[in-house]
């Protein structure tokens, strides 16, 4: 997944489904073979209703338990997808119910099945928009489109994950259908899966969307676009002109095709205040986006590097991953040390391509790398990379964006360093590759502890000591020592910064002035102890977007005061004496020396090779 905002982005994993083996537990004797077949309507759209229909074939004990997601794959928050489960029933053949109880809210157990066949019905209601999950890891039911990831609509029996499913969905008249799922012959909007972790993985894509078809290596690519009002026609070829680009370069550079069809799955939505965070979660064969909806070329920027995101995960962590990350149990969410390997280095190549491919530039790699350069220079990291891996699925959002920004720098520093102890023999192109031969073509997966070493094998050189200090240590990014291999350099640079004069206290609904000090942005704004600041708008006005604090870290204001130019006017929405209250923001700045990466124009000609290797600049 890759979440961004127009200030800050952030990745979250995606995971890596494989299928096990059939579980006896639901077989009702050899020669018959168990299946589960779906039924999936929409009656009503104004009810926001998915009405689901769910049978078993041949399962043969008297009783099971059905069980819903708590999580989804990609997503890592803990959403407990049952509680959105309504009206559940089942029956037998002959029509007779079966006791039903409810242990929590992600199971019902069920009692007094005949015949091996059971039909469960019941309904699911939208969810839309939860705290700390994004959109395209839910549901939604609009006049115009229904979307869904597969753990928001259908559960699993227990013993059941690796029999084979099918599912029919009922399309509203007038609307069409694209899900990642292979048709069945004879069956109208009839699909099959081979488990219960593809069928989950191919999130369903149902509306009025315009859709562009374009074939890679003969492999068809399908893109669905949802937007306010329809693209133009050279706008639609310009998203199918890049798309195209970033899948021939993708699967070129690891050398297979890994499916037989992928869709690209577009919402685009114009901006509404409060409207925090767009992105995408990737899957087995397709991806969704939520992306703002701008005209021109301003377009393309926007999604490119995100699709080079997304389509990047099909290798890594999709088929390249440790063993935490499948096959799942998705009454347990995964935890893993190393997503600095699975979406750090996921979120450096998409930053690479844009680059190799012609569709990024200098001036924007440098800016984005800076944005997190200039504020940690010299720092400490508060967190390891692995310290906030293993977190990640207890944390809100927004303290989560240490491993999505650090992450494609520590992937480049990485590169540059197998670069410089190679001669420039080998660089993290080739430990990308190997990694593909080894596990991703053959199913094979790795711990955490063997990232390294492997890597070590493949190139010949240590790398204990940049893991050691740097990926599961705190010291400060090494900077310094990397960056002349490729010809880059720190600057310093002296501008004027916003001082935030202030403490805060975290509070439900975002962060409570504790103290006020003299010179200050809160003591110029007007803000007084007590004060929640609930969150920062775009404009002076309030009515631009904003950024909700209500799970904001308490060093949250700093870090955006810290990037923002004295020139972006923001304004502070506060609770303040029972109302809210919306004031512009007067910064209090102070002269401030940032540390930046630049180029240096003075380099040797053998670093000026390198970084034209690596960067293409």
């Amino acid at each position: 997944m890759r979440l961004s905002t127009r200030t800050i982005a952030l990745i979250a994993l995606a995971g890596a489904l494989s299928a096990g083996t059939a579980s006896p537990s639901l077989l009702a004797g050899t020669s018959v073979v168990p299946s589960i077949d779906y039924t999936v309507s929409i009656p009503s759209l104004g009810a926001e209703t998915f009405f689901v229909t769910a049978t078993l074939h041949n399962v043969i004990h008297d009783t099971t338990t059905f069980y819903f997601p708590i999580w989804a794959p990609g997503a890592y928050d803990i959403v407990n997808f049952g509680r959105f489960v309504r009206d559940f029933s089942a029956t037998n053949t002959d029509g007779s119910r079966l006791t039903v109880t409810r242990p929590d809210s992600n199971s019902f157990t069920l009692s007094g099945a005949k015949n091996g066949n059971v039909k469960i019905v019941y309904s699911v209601h939208d969810i839309g928009q939860i705290p700390n999950s994004m959109w395209f890891c839910l549901s939604d039911i609009e006049p115009n489109f229904a979307f869904a990831v597969g753990a928001a609509l259908f559960g699993y029996p227990s013993g059941g994950k690796e029999l084979p499913y099918t599912v029919r969905y009922n399309v509203p008249a007038g609307w069409d259908i694209a899900i990642g799922l292979d048709p069945m012959s004879g069956g109208k909007n009839t699909y099959r899966a081979r488990d219960y972790d593809e069928l989950i993985d191919a999130p369903l894509d149902m509306g009025k969307f315009q859709r562009y078809d374009f074939k890679v290596n003969g492999k068809p690519h399908v893109i669905t676009v949802h937007s306010p009002k329809p693209l133009s026609g050279a706008a639609g070829k310009s998203i199918v002109d890049m798309t195209r680009k970033i899948v021939e370069q993708e699967t070129a550079f690891f050398g297979d095709m890994p499916y037989d069809r992928y869709i690209f799955q577009h919402y685009l939505v114009d901006p509404q205040p409060g409207d925090s965070f767009f992105g995408a979660l990737e899957h087995r064969n397709s991806s969704t986006y939520r992306m703002p909806y701008v005209e021109g070329e301003d377009l393309i920027q926007e999604l490119a590097p995100v699709i080079a995101h997304e389509f990047w995960h099909l290798w890594s962590p999709k088929r390249i991953h440790v063993a935490q990350l499948g096959p799942f149990d998705y009454q347990h969410p995964p935890r893993t040390a190393s997503l600095w390997f699975a979406e750090g280095l996921t979120e450096y190549y998409a930053k690479v391509f844009m680059l190799r491919n012609g569709m990024g530039s200098r001036e924007r790699f440098l800016g984005e790398t800076n944005s997190f350069v200039a504020p940690s220079y010299g720092q400490p990291q508060t967190r390891s990379m692995t310290e906030l891996s293993m977190q990640l699925p207890d944390l809100p959002t927004q303290e989560t964006i240490g491993l999505y920004t650090k992450g494609p720098i520590l992937g480049m520093l990485l590169d540059i360093a197998i670069r410089q102890r190679t001669g420039g023999k080998m660089s993290l192109d080739d430990v990308m590759r190997r990694f593909n031969e080894e596990y991703g073509k053959t199913g094979r997966t790795f711990t955490d502890e063997e990232i390294i070493p492997e890597m070590e094998k493949i190139t010949g050189v240590k790398l204990g000591d940049f893991y050691t200090k740097y990926i599961a240590g705190h010291e400060p990014l090494p900077y310094d020592e990397f960056l002349p291999a490729v010809g880059l350099k720190i600057i310093s640079k002296e501008v004027k910064r916003p001082v935030v004069g202030g403490t805060f206290e975290k509070v439900a609904n975002g962060l409570r002035v504790a103290s006020v000090s003299a010179g200050g942005t809160l003591d110029s704004t007007g803000l007084k102890v007590g004060d929640v600041l609930e969150k920062i708008g775009l404009g002076a006005d309030g009515q631009g977007q904003t950024f909700d604090l209500n799970d904001a870290p308490l060093n949250a204001l700093d870090q955006v005061l810290a990037q923002v130019p004295i020139s972006v006017k923001l304004s502070f929405i506060v609770r303040r004496n029972g109302g809210e209250v919306t004031v512009p923001v007067n910064y209090a700045t102070s002269n401030v020396t940032l540390h930046l990466i630049a180029v240096d124009d003075h380099a040797p000609a053998a670093a000026v090779a390198a970084r034209k290797q690596m960067l293409n600049f």
